[in-house]
């Protein structure tokens, strides 16, 4: 069975990666993409082509995306995925891994979601407990509304 992680920068579709059940995946871009407006390869390593990428190309780069060590094994956790399985993982924080890019599940007509986020200041308690606690690194205690998040720098 093959699954599909639809790739974005910003509200651009720039390709498709691909997992397949024996752990491999691979990545091709929108055959659109190379002559859209303002075509970027994704890296070096990934170059503006049409034909899909090998599972050793793509893994080289899209696992880059994720955390590792202890924040791989807390996500991994959290979201019932092998610490091993790079794609389960990018699927369960591609919305939120390092990098411009984003990773969705959704089919072919998924709409970016443009919801600007919301911010509120933290009280100094939650402040406080958030650096006491800084080590599980699962503010979830900020609240229901809230989702546990990489925010990694791009």
């Amino acid at each position: 069975m093959r699954n599909l992680l639809h790739v974005y920068i910003d509200t651009a579709k720039v390709g498709t990666l691909i997992g397949e059940d024996s752990g491999e995946y691979s990545f091709n871009y929108e055959a659109s993409w190379p002559g859209s407006k303002a075509p970027i390869p994704l890296s070096l390593s990934l170059p503006l082509q049409i034909e899909p990428f090998p599972p050793e190309a793509s893994k080289a780069f899209f696992s880059n995306l994720l955390p590792e060590g202890q924040v791989r094994d807390h996500f991994a956790s959290k979201h019932r995925v092998s610490p091993d399985d790079d794609f389960g993982l990018l699927a369960a924080l591609g919305g939120d891994c390092a990098g411009a890019l984003a990773l969705y599940p959704g089919g072919p007509d998924y709409v970016y979601e443009a919801n600007p986020p919301s911010y509120r200041p933290l009280t100094s308690a939650e402040l406080k407990q958030l650096l006491d606690e800084a080590y599980i690194m699962d503010p979830s205690f900020l609240g229901e509304e809230e989702r546990t998040r990489l925010s990694l720098a791009g």
